[in-house]
This record gives C-alpha cells, structure tokens and sequence, in this order.
C-alpha cells in the first residue's frame, strides 16, 4: 500500500509539472555558455573543453582583471575539473573591489561547487546557500533554484536522503513549469538516485524511465546514456542481468555514438558485472579491459582499482588464482596509495577468500585480520559520520530555523510596505475622486447660476412686455370710451327730449 502510495504522488507531481502553461525562463545566464560547459560536465570532455574555451574567450571582452573576468575563468577551470585553478582565480575575485550582488552570487556557487568536489560537502553547501539567499534577493528565480538544486545534490551525497528528496521534488515542478528540461532530468535522476538507496526499486525505476522518454522526446543536452545506465543499474541489483545487460548496451552504444569517451570505462564495467552474474567470466573479463584500455586515455584512479578488482573476480570464477592474486595484490596496492579504505577493505576480503582456495592459511589470516580490523575501523567511521551528520543537520537546521525567521520578518516588512503603497494609492484615489466631485459639484453651481440669471431676465422682458401690453390696451380703451361716452350721451339726450315732446 505505502510503494503504491509513492508510485501515485510521483505521478502526480510529474503530471502537475507538465501540465502547466508553458512559459520560458527569463534571464539567461550571465556568464557566456556557463549552462553549455555545465551540462557536458563530467560527462562529454570535448564538449566540455569546447566550451571552456569560449568561456576563456569571452572572458577577454571583460576588463582586464575584473570580476567578470575572473569569475568566468575560475568556472571554465571549475568544469575541466581544475579544482586549484580555479579556487585561483575565485579567490581573486573575492578581493576585487565593488563586487557587484550578481556576480558575488556566481562567486559563491562557484566556490561552493568546487569545495563540494573537494571533499569539503557542508563547506561547499553553506557558500551555495548564501549564493542563492543573494539569487532570492535579485529576484533571479532560475539561479535560485539552480543552487537548490546543487545543494539537493550534496545532500545525496551526504546521505541526508530525505533532505535531498524533499528538495527535488519542490524544483521538479518549477523547472518543468519554465521548460528546463535539462533539469528536470537532473532532478528526476536524482530522486531516482535516492530511492535506489533506499531500496524502493520501482519508484526508481519509474524516475529513471521518465528521464529517458524526456531524452528522447525533448531537444537537451542530458544524454539518454546516464538514464539508460541507470535502469540498467536497477535490473542489476533486482537480479535481472539480462534486462541490465540490455540498458547498459544501449548506454554503450549511445555514448559511443556521442563520444560520451570518459563514461564509458564505467559502462563497459557495468557490463562486465552483468556477465560475470550470467556466469560468463570469460567475456566478462574482455569489457574489464576494455575498460581499461579507455582509463589510459582519461585517467581515473578509483575507477582503475574498481576495474582490476572485479577482474580478478572474472579470474577467480574461472579458477585462474595466480593470475587473480596478482590483480587483486595490484589494486591493493593502489587502494593503499590513495588510501581507498573500501577498497583495501573488498580487495583484504577478496585477497582472503583466494587463499582459502588455494589453502594457504597463513596468507588467509593475514588479510582476514586486516580485513576485520578495515571492518571494525570502516564502522567506527561510519558511526562517527552519522554524528557528524546529525550535527551537522542540527546546525542545518538551527540556520534554516534563523532563515525562516528573516523570511518571516522581511514578508512582514514587505507586507507593510505593500500596505503602505496601498494605503498611499488609495489616499490618492480618494483626493482624485474629491477633487473630481468639487469640480463637478462648482461646475454644476456655475450652470445653475446661469440658468437662473437667464431665467431672471427672461421673467424681467415679459414683466415689460405685459407692462407694454396694459398700457396699450389702457390707452386704447380710454381713446375709444370719450367718444363713445359723448355719443352715448348724446344719444340719452336726443331721446329724452322726443320723450317729452311726446
């Protein structure tokens, strides 16, 4: 129930990711093809130090001993993995004066990705946190999550698994919200990584599978190779060595076909397992060489003892002892010379088990002491990493504790500040309106007065008029009524006088 559980919300999230608008990213980087040399990092050389280089190139069109310029140079050195060169040139830089917010952001991912590769984990995720505190600032989201992931990344390495899967799934549906797809196969790598960890398989699988379909279906930089070794890797330690040995063909194949050259002394041993899981020792052994023969164009120490280890385990399953105890006595010895304690450790145990077979106690209880103490001592290491970790995780989480406080404050003081502009628009909405109203309210005052000004002289020209009019008719009334009254009388008169003459 909980693995379905698990399998639901990473579908989930991935169909939520993918099914926003989509919407590019907005600022591009500002040092020129530092996303180019970043993604064939450890992956493709020549693409790398094709793009090294013109970073080198336009680091020229700086000023001469800038910050840019430095900055710049200390990333192409960064990704050519010169992790001294360029420590160099970012710490010049640091010294400049007037570093500008930006560009001390670069400075600090750069100097925290460097210290990361040096061994120096916490160091390197601290400095990579400040960078992306000063990326959250700039309002520069892409950067921010860029370092987020960076640090979800350490974490892995640091075996805080949860820290790092809480992480990767926050930037899974950011990058794929902005079309990041590059990233967005990193981060689905990397939570296919951590539940690989933990044994949870087939939600590993399903992370690696959805990372290969976005390889092959969207136009990136990621090669599908990392992917299709990863699945392979997952049908490996599920006992199911013919499907592995499938996945880490394709991988061989496709690498081969984008001249991947330094991954594949790693893939042509992963080969090399599978076969000597399938019981074929023998053509097992040609891929341990093959392996071998890539490593002396692109040196890799650790990755050459592995090498020589398991095929003296080819050796062994072939019952060729002497031949065995000279490869493992060999990376024993370079495992003592770089101090790789799992090796001694693998090669003591490996060293022990051939001497029993070839009945040679006391060789046998030489290395099984040794094998025993590298035992007692590998886990005296690790439980002091797990101290090491939980403090480091209580100081993790002391500095998140203060940083979710600032964040709280600088929301509170940016919501007062919102409020403030709010208030001031409103002020100035209401005087608008009052202003808009008062000269309404005189305009209207204004018209009114006219209006009743007209009004009043019309009332004044009739009142003449019907003056005009009464005295008209007076005058002419009276000029009709003095004749019409002597008629009349005289008219009275002639009748009373026939009267009396009657």
């Amino acid at each position: 129930m909980i693995k379905l559980i698990h399998f639901l919300l990473l579908q989930i999230v991935l169909i939520a990711s993918f099914g926003q608008s989509d919407q590019n990213i907005s600022a591009g980087p500002a040092i020129p093809f530092e996303d180019e040399a970043y993604y064939f990092w450890g992956i493709n050389s020549d693409s790398t130090l094709h793009y090294t280089s013109l970073m080198r190139e336009a680091a020229k069109e700086f000023a001469a001993g800038s910050c840019m310029q430095l900055i710049t140079d200390g990333y192409s050195y960064l990704y050519e993995d010169n992790y001294d060169s360029a420590d160099v040139f970012f710490a010049a830089a640091l010294d400049a004066d007037s570093l500008p917010a930006l560009w001390k952001a670069y400075l600090l991912t750069g100097t925290g990705q460097s210290a990361i590769f040096n061994g120096d984990i916490n160091d390197g995720i601290i400095q990579v946190f400040e960078a992306r505190e000063l990326f959250a600032n700039l309002g520069d989201e892409k950067e921010q999550s860029q370092c987020e992931l960076v640090i979800a990344l350490a974490c892995f390495d640091m075996g805080r698994y949860q820290e790092s899967l809480s992480l990767l799934m926050k930037l899974l549906p950011w990058f794929a919200r902005h079309n990041d797809y590059d990233n967005v196969i990193m981060c689905l790598t990397g939570i296919g990584r951590v539940y690989a960890e933990q044994n949870k398989t087939v939600f590993a699988l399903q992370s690696y599978l959805k990372a290969l379909e976005l390889c092959t279906t969207k136009k990136v930089h990621m090669t599908p190779s990392i992917s299709l070794n990863n699945i392979g890797m997952i049908y490996f330690i599920s006992n199911q060595a013919d499907s592995a040995l499938m996945y880490f063909t394709a991988a061989i194949e496709t690498d081969e076909k984008e001249g991947n050259f330094p991954l594949l002394p790693g893939r042509y041993n992963n080969i090399g397992n599978a076969l000597l899981k399938l019981g074929k020792a023998g053509k097992a052994e040609e891929y341990y060489r093959k392996a071998l023969n890539v490593l002396e164009k692109y040196p890799d120490p650790y990755a050459e003892c592995q090498i020589i280890n398991n095929m003296a385990d080819a050796k062994m399953a072939k019952h060729e002892y002497d031949e065995a105890e000279k490869l493992y006595l060999s990376s024993l010895a370079t495992a003592r010379k770089l101090q790789l304690k799992p090796l001694i450790y693998y090669n003591c145990e490996s060293l022990a088990k051939l001497y029993d077979q070839k009945n040679e106690p006391i060789k046998e209880l030489r290395y099984l002491k040794e094998y025993y103490v590298l035992r007692d001592s590998l886990n005296n290491e690790e439980h002091l990493q797990t101290l090491d970790e939980l403090e480091v995780k209580y100081k993790s989480e002391s500095q998140k504790h203060v940083i979710d406080k600032l964040e709280q404050q600088n929301e509170l003081k940016n919501t007062r500040i919102q409020r403030d502009k709010n208030l001031r628009w409103i002020y100035f909405l209401l005087i608008f309106f009052l202003s808009v109203l008062i000269l309404f309210f005189y305009y209207f005052l204004r018209i009114r007065q006219r209006l009743n000004k007209a009004l009043m002289t019309e009332n004044r020209n009739l009142n003449e008029v019907n003056e005009f009019k009464d005295r008209f008719f007076n005058l002419i009334s009276h000029e009709f009524r003095t004749p019409l009254s002597l008629i009349i009388w005289s008219c009275t008169g002639n009748t009373g006088r026939c009267s009396s003459e009657s």
